[in-house]
């Protein structure tokens, strides 16, 4: 039998007590027939109502399974199976429970869209915050860590996807992906002052940003960190911070290079400029009046001219191989030709030093498609370096030779002071030299251009260069060039 519906059962009801009373005023004249009546008329009126509770259970029941159905995960459509309720359709529930499952339906249509613009949302933020190539990390209200990406997870040494090593960079963190940093202090991921201080600043409401030197895994770096506040989502004050590192080595770096550039340049020329002076000023207050004072002086002045004329060729030289638009113009040009055409220019040093030019340069090696003007100045610079610095009764060599691969190696060798290990790296630099005094073996001071100029006019040719040096046995520096016509 059918649970009674809620539209009829109030009505069966008020039917079976008024049922139960007419019985009972109707039993009174009959009485031993009026007990049993009456019996009768309670246990009917009785049955009645326990038919409605049960009714009502059985509703709540229905009511309780629906909202289990519709919130469990596996639910997909809005329309409420047969099966679920073991009834047909058409006997699906009453008004309550439809009334329910619409409600529901439509609240979980709405959460699922919410959840997902959400996800989208996220996912949006995460391919943002990961496109940047700076280490970029978010702390919450109590100073620890909210967001990073990927760049924060690899400058902090953790595995993008578990797995990672420890910290570098001065910060430091244990293997795992962005669970590991989320929750960590800012302290106990940084440990540079300059990092927590503009952390700090931040903190309080100030934009600030600060330059720290920290160690990586690609070793030391510089970086420029900035931190800004994040305001609260609702009513005034500081939610959070933003900080970012960027990293600035190589500007740094550049920085310093123009700086010591300058600063070298400029002692360059003061020191000859003031020789000048002190022997003008000499011959000034009566020293012109002494043959051997005068003719000493008169050199002086001499030397240090042709020392500015050669710093400002130099110079000159270096403006022009460092220019970005430098372009080399290829031509076929002959190696011997060029080399032997400085021979003149060297004589002078030669015969002084008692040194001797040789150039080794054979048939099959010396026509190339370079440049002729760079590579003049290449065999120029490095002929000269080699001059300065050969003992006496030696010999520079200039040879030339084809490669296996293609190209030409041209090497010039002398047998002098030598380079210590600890310069060889960085007597490419400009203005430096291994001799503080910057004298060579002859007493001649040099500029510490020449192979700065090299470096600059053999990579606007798309060469190579390198040297090999023992110290106090001598020097080998070679330049491989590339032969386009070859």
């Amino acid at each position: 039998m059918l649970p009674a519906r809620r539209d009829i059962a109030a009505p069966l009801s008020a039917v079976a007590i008024a049922t139960l009373a007419a019985t009972i005023a109707a039993a009174l004249p009959f009485f031993p027939w009026g007990i049993l009546l009456i019996a009768a008329g309670m246990a009917a009126g009785i049955a009645v109502v326990l038919a409605s509770a049960a009714q009502r259970s059985a509703r709540i029941a229905r009511i309780n399974i629906e909202v289990r159905r519709l919130l469990s995960p596996e639910h997909r459509a809005p329309q409420l199976a047969a099966a679920t309720l073991g009834r047909p359709e058409s006997d699906a529930g009453d008004d309550d429970v439809s009334r329910l499952r619409q409600t529901l339906s439509q609240l979980g249509t709405r959460m699922s869209a919410q959840v997902k613009e959400v996800a989208k949302k996220t996912r949006n933020l995460e391919s943002l915050l990961d496109a940047i190539q700076d280490p970029l990390i978010v702390t919450d209200a109590n100073d620890e860590a909210l967001l990073a990406n990927k760049a924060m997870l690899k400058f902090a040494g953790v595995s993008e996807v578990g797995g990672g090593g420890g910290g570098g960079g001065g910060a430091t963190a244990s293997s795992g992906s962005l669970a590991t940093l989320t929750g960590r202090p800012i302290r106990g991921l940084f440990t540079r002052p300059e990092v927590l201080a503009v952390h700090a600043r931040a903190k309080a409401g100030q934009f600030a940003h600060a330059r720290a030197a920290m160690t990586t895994e690609e070793g030391p770096r510089i970086f420029d960190v900035a931190a800004k506040p994040l305001p609260a989502a609702w009513g005034e004050g500081v939610f959070g911070v933003l900080l970012i590192l960027r990293d600035i080595t190589e500007l740094a770096q550049t920085v310093q290079v123009q700086k010591d550039f300058v600063a070298n340049a400029s002692h360059e020329l003061r020191t000859p400029i003031a020789a000048i002076r002190m022997a003008a000023e000499t011959l000034d207050n009566g020293a012109a009046d002494d043959p051997a004072m005068r003719t000493r002086l008169l050199k002086t002045i001499a030397d240090h001219v042709d020392r500015l004329e050669e710093t400002i060729r130099d110079l000159m030289d270096l403006s022009r191989t460092d220019a970005a638009a430098l372009t080399a113009t290829l031509n076929p040009t002959d190696l011997r030709a060029a080399a032997d055409s400085l021979r003149a220019t060297f004589d002078p040093i030669m015969a002084e030093r008692h040194v001797t030019l040789s150039i080794e340069i054979d048939d099959g090696s010396r026509l190339i498609s370079s440049d002729a003007r760079l590579l003049a100045l290449i065999l120029r610079n490095l002929i000269e370096n080699a001059a300065k610095h050969a003992r006496p009764q030696t010999t520079v060599r200039v040879t030339a030779r084809r490669l296996p691969a293609g190209g030409v190696r041209l090497e010039v060798a002398d047998k002098g002071t030598g380079i210590p290990l600890a310069h060889q790296d960085r007597v490419w630099e400009r203005f430096y030299q291994v001799d503080p005094a910057r004298t060579g073996v002859t007493g001649r001071r040099g500029t510490g251009l020449g192979l700065a100029i090299v470096k600059q006019a053999v990579t606007a040719l798309k060469g190579d260069c390198g040297l090999e040096s023992i110290w106090g046995e001598g020097t080998t520096v070679w330049v491989e060039l590339p032969d386009r016509h070859q």
